[in-house]
């Protein structure tokens, strides 16, 4: 439900940077994006390798926090090895996770010029709109707020400010 990933650009490469359960959404996204035609690399994170699932994922890097499975790191870590440091302009990352992670993705796309959307989770009671219990503060001015359950639960990273 919602406003979902777009798909369509001009970029090659989806990069899928998940951490925790984010990582939920990608399964999904993985199908949409070969139907695309684009090439993925997904870079997984947890606390610890029983908290990491590979299934149904394409070119899959893996950090655990404790070391357990993969690169001893956060996803944001891992992600700085494998980008190069002047960027991929034919790259797009999605991002779902924490909301420390997606500020830290958020600021890693914005430092190499990558396009960049994030899916946001909030505490939705109504799921509508009317409770006004999901906001998150945008950066244009024009609206102040936009709701995650109704307007979200995706948005360009350049577009909103992760606290």
């Amino acid at each position: 439900l919602g406003v979902p990933f777009k798909l369509q650009g001009n970029y090659e490469t989806a990069i899928l940077v998940g951490g925790g359960v984010g990582v939920a959404p990608f399964p999904f996204l993985t199908s949409a994006l070969l139907h695309e035609k684009k090439k993925i690399q997904t870079i997984i994170g947890a606390r610890s390798a029983k908290q990491l699932t590979e299934r149904h994922l394409l070119n899959v890097q893996l950090a655990t926090d404790d070391g357990s499975k993969g690169y001893r790191g956060t996803v944001i870590d891992l992600l700085m090895t494998v980008v190069p440091h002047d960027g991929s302009k034919n790259s797009k990352i999605f991002g779902c996770g924490p909301t420390k992670m997606l500020g830290a993705l958020s600021q890693f796309a914005r430092a190499k010029g990558i396009e960049c959307e994030l899916s946001l989770e909030g505490d939705m009671a109504c799921g509508m709109g009317l409770c006004q219990g999901c906001p998150v503060e945008r950066t244009d001015g024009k609206k102040k707020y936009s709701l995650v359950c109704v307007e979200g639960p995706t948005f360009n990273s350049n577009d909103i400010v992760i606290r």
